[in-house]
């Protein structure tokens, strides 16, 4: 099923706006009008309703834009890899969310805005933040004018940065992982099958 695409759609959750049937008049004079259907109730079938089914144990790894590496994450760490999309908890998917982003100017800004989303309650019901992921997208220190970006997010939500991996970028696992790996590794439930580091993050 192809998820919403970028922008607006995962900062956006859509309105279902519910319509209200007009009740059948009642016929003055008549004591069981009241309990009476109308005639295209008493002819159709009983509806059927389906359940929807409850939200998955786990996380979620939201990118807040293409390629900020939720593939690259679910693949190596665990989880459920939903694009640059909210997950569809109605749809089983886990509510708790990795947000990624890359320290570049346009992932920070994208981290920014999907954050106020949150603050905003602008997305599905059932979507809980658990942290940040902030993914290094160049070896080296950041310039000053996004270190300090990175610092505004960090005093806002749980944070965690990830350092330039070089072995990622060709698909291949790292001699170590960094400590925050390992601590994100420790918020996902883990699962017997988990690999290494296959491949990098697919854009959406």
């Amino acid at each position: 099923m192809e998820r919403p695409g970028p922008a607006a759609s995962i900062l956006e959750a859509p309105a279902h706006p519910i319509q209200e049937a007009t009740p059948a008049p009642l016929q003055e004079g008549s004591p069981t009008a009241v309990l009476a259907l109308p005639p295209s109730l008493r002819q159709a079938p009983p509806p059927v309703f389906k359940a929807s089914p409850a939200p998955a144990v786990g996380i979620s790894w939201v990118g807040a834009h293409g390629g900020a590496g939720a593939t690259t994450f679910a693949a190596a760490l665990g989880g459920t890899d939903v694009g640059h999309a909210w997950p569809e908890v109605d749809q089983g998917d886990p509510g708790d969310i990795l947000l990624l982003a890359r320290t570049h100017l346009a992932g920070l800004q994208a981290a920014s805005k999907a954050l106020d989303s949150l603050r905003m309650g602008r997305h599905p019901a059932g979507v809980r933040l658990v942290a940040l992921v902030l993914v290094a997208d160049a070896p080296g220190r950041l310039p000053p004018e996004l270190w300090r970006r990175v610092r505004v997010l960090r005093a806002a939500v749980r944070t965690f940065s990830v350092p330039w991996i070089p072995q990622w970028r060709v698909g291949k696992p790292a001699p170590k992982a960094p400590r925050s790996v390992v601590d994100l590794a420790a918020l996902v439930p883990p699962r017997p099958e988990a690999a290494a580091i296959p491949e990098t993050s697919a854009r959406r």
